[in-house]
């Protein structure tokens, strides 16, 4: 396997996106779990390489990995945007789960993997990314994927996430939500369903009309 020859996990493409962009879109989740792991480790290893320059007493070790390890790539996003924009659900909540986070959760649940409020650069949330998911799936007819979508908004939903949340276009992630444009043949159209189901979750969460 390509870990146990000591490959760079923290090499980034011209996108700069790493290995662990491409596992949350592409792959199994146990391949994430582990190459989530995988990251960690060679994150401290870099660190520990580095005790001479830096102090590492003086920082705690949250704040250490999310130094050493920014994982955002060119357009601002995280890992657990695009998973959330894929409608991975299972690499979602992996990526939000305490068992396998990089460090150990704040109250406000900010670690380098899963940090729910981080924002691209166009200042979208990790919200705005997953409504925007969801018209790429409805758009494509992928009912499955749309599915998937929704679910992985009610995690979401669920964490530190502020649905009430502007870009820098003002656009909240219902505003997103309503320029979806599906054509609706009739009313028992399956696409009908995951929008209002959307709509709702968002109102519910508090966003505004």
């Amino acid at each position: 396997m390509l870990i146990d020859r000591g490959i760079d996990l923290l090499s980034r493409d011209q996108q700069e996106m790493t290995a662990l962009f491409y596992a949350v879109l592409y792959g199994p989740v146990k391949h994430v779990k582990l190459l989530m792991r995988q990251v960690m480790l060679q994150t401290w290893q870099q660190f520990r390489a580095q005790q001479k320059k830096i102090k590492l007493q003086e920082y705690p070790l949250e704040t250490l990995l999310s130094l050493a390890y920014d994982p955002v790539d060119a357009r601002g996003t995280t890992p657990l945007f695009w998973a959330a924009w894929a409608g991975r659900a299972p690499v979602v909540s992996a990526l939000l789960s305490d068992e396998i986070s990089t460090s150990p959760n704040t109250r406000l649940r900010k670690t380098p993997l899963a940090d729910v409020r981080a924002r691209d650069l166009t200042g979208r949330t990790v919200l705005h990314v997953v409504v925007s998911g969801l018209h790429h799936a409805l758009t494509q007819r992928m009912l499955s994927r749309a599915r998937g979508v929704v679910n992985c908004l009610a995690l979401l939903l669920k964490m530190d996430t502020d649905p009430r949340a502007v870009d820098h276009y003002d656009n909240t992630p219902l505003h997103v939500l309503s320029a979806v444009p599906i054509r609706i043949d009739h009313a028992g159209d399956s696409r009908a369903a995951l929008i209002v189901r959307t709509a709702e979750l968002l109102l519910t969460a508090g966003t505004p009309l």
